[in-house]
């Protein structure tokens, strides 16, 4: 800067100034720009998995209810099956007594009818 005046020499600094402040701000500018966009993507995501879990939880809160109904209804056919085997073991029981007393019965026949 050739002999300029202190005014001259002042106001082409603060031009200076003036105009390195002004990239910066641009620079900022874009920069912000930059994050608001971003920003919402991020918001968007975030919106998306918040309607995921609430949709996983719906439907975790369907398969405990079914699990829990498909429970109570195992339970109660192992308690119907219980009951029947019991039922059939005392009939088989029962059959076994009949036939051991049939027998029985078939041999004092049979001895009856040889003392004939």
């Amino acid at each position: 800067m050739k002999a300029l005046r202190p005014s001259q020499f002042q106001e082409k600094q603060t031009q200076i100034k003036i105009t390195s402040t002004n990239k910066m701000v641009n620079n900022e500018r874009i920069r912000l720009n930059m994050t608001k966009a971003k920003n919402q993507q991020l918001r968007f995501q975030i919106d998306m998995l918040r309607k995921e879990l609430t949709s996983s939880k719906n439907e975790c809160g369907r398969y405990d209810k079914s699990i829990k109904k498909s429970r109570r209804e195992a339970e109660i056919q192992n308690k119907d099956y219980q009951a029947v085997s019991k039922i059939a073991e005392e009939t088989n029981n029962q059959i076994i007594a009949l036939q051991a007393k049939t027998e029985d019965e078939r041999e004092k026949f049979d001895n009856e009818i040889q003392k004939l």
